[in-house]
């Protein structure tokens, strides 16, 4: 059976392979930058830190909103039309560049207002919010292309390059640091990026930017659903002043993260294949494929929940003994179921349902469970303090995971037998 899955997905594997070193490359570096600031920022530091970086990531929805995964669609279904390719790229970079500059203008003016003594470390981070998205636009084109090798040379490169400027910058200038630190990574990336894709064409194609962003549209609303359903949490700790235990929370939130890349870049490999398929018409196919890769999934998951179990307290024990509380052990067991339906939704979701155009599902569903987190984490923090939070996130994704992978599988078997209808029609 395995050697049969191996020869049906040789060319996924050989993706996953260089698309998982490229990931790790960039991810490697921003989970380090996260651990060395663990490591070296007091509780509450690190807790403001955290909710600094929230804010940010919701900043960075509404700059990005959905466009380079729009791209990266656009890409894979006309990999053959290099000008057509080039123009959306450059018309994509002239808006991500004018919204940054209108949130920046934004900040400047109000952010003091708004974020009080957190007003400095928001503006340190301001260049994150314009060479973030650009790192994704070109990331987005090359995974378009199926250039998996080339991206993963280039993050793994950048990656260590960073890894001494990291290390320094979190240690000695602590907070402001570990912001800089963020700032330089997608600095190179973006550079590093900008420079290796050929064919730069400084031209404005605005039909063409208009089928972009009608569906980037429904991606964009997708990602602020996503925001509302996940980090949000930190910023509900925030406003019941619980700063050291949002630290508590995002610190179990990354070690679940980090797990769930590994689907993460399954999910971003399988995509273009599967709009590939989707797009001929080989809708029975693709509904073979999203069994096949659910099982593994589970199978994957429940691994991690595994390993997490016999080796999250050591790590705590012996390299973040300032975190080593039973709060944050109780939370991480807790929270390991997650890690199997976030395997199966990962997948679900990036690698089959936006790829066959079904982002709309992706969007409904994060909008309906973001809005019930809403509401119910900060009615069980109130309750029953930064426990609440948890028992917010264990419910909410797990109910949300569980039914998005059985509505979509449905999906998908309607669209075999709406193809095999209209097959036995045209045979009559």
């Amino acid at each position: 059976m395995i050697k049969k899955f191996i020869s049906q997905e040789k060319e996924i594997i050989e993706h996953v392979f260089w698309r998982a070193l490229q990931v790790f490359g960039k991810q490697g570096i921003s989970f380090l930058i996260f651990f060395l600031s663990a490591a070296f920022l007091t509780p509450e530091e690190f807790g403001l830190y955290n909710i600094i970086v929230a804010y940010m990531f919701l900043f960075l929805v509404f700059i990005d909103f959905g466009l380079s995964t729009a791209v990266s669609k656009f890409v894979a279904e006309h990999a053959e039309k290099k000008k057509k390719i080039n123009a959306i790229l450059f018309t994509s970079a002239l808006l991500i560049l004018f919204i940054f500059i209108a949130i920046t203008l934004v900040l400047v003016i109000f952010g003091s207002f708004f974020f009080g003594d957190k007003y400095k470390y928001i503006l340190m981070f301001l260049p994150f919010l314009l060479f973030a998205p650009l790192s994704f636009l070109y990331d987005g084109v090359f995974r378009g292309l199926g250039k998996f090798k080339i991206l993963s040379m280039v993050f793994v490169c950048v990656g260590l390059v960073s890894l001494i400027a990291v290390y320094f910058l979190v240690k000695y200038f602590g907070l402001a640091g570990a912001i800089q630190a963020q700032n330089l990574l997608y600095f190179l990336l973006a550079l590093s990026l900008f420079f290796l894709h050929k064919g730069f064409v400084a031209k404005v194609d605005i039909p063409l930017m208009k089928k972009v962003l009608s569906y980037s549209l429904i991606v964009g609303l997708s990602s602020l659903g996503y925001f509302l359903f996940t980090r949000v949490n930190l910023l509900v700790l925030s406003w019941f002043n619980l700063v050291v235990e949002a630290g508590y929370y995002e610190l179990v939130n990354k070690i679940v993260t980090l797990l769930i890349v590994a689907f993460t870049v399954l999910a971003q490999v399988l995509a273009p294949k599967v709009t590939r398929l989707y797009a001929k018409g080989k809708k029975q196919e693709v509904l073979a494929m999203y069994k096949r890769y659910m099982l593994l999934c589970f199978a994957g998951g429940t691994f991690f929940v595994l390993f997490v179990f016999l080796f999250f307290p050591p790590l705590l024990k012996h390299f973040l003994t300032q975190y080593n509380t039973p709060e944050v052990l109780l939370s991480m067991n807790l929270l390991l179921p997650i890690l199997v339906s976030q395997a199966l939704a990962t997948v679900a979701a990036t690698g089959f349902s936006i790829a066959t155009g079904h982002a709309k599902l992706n969007m409904e569903f994060l909008w309906i469970f973001g809005l019930v987190n809403c509401i119910i984490g900060p009615l069980l923090v109130w309750q029953f303090g930064y426990i609440g939070i948890i028992f917010a996130t264990l419910s909410v994704k797990i109910i949300s995971d569980a039914l998005f992978v059985g509505i979509y599988y449905y999906k998908l078997k309607e669209d075999k037998e709406e193809k095999k209808e209209k097959k036995a029609k045209k045979t009559f």
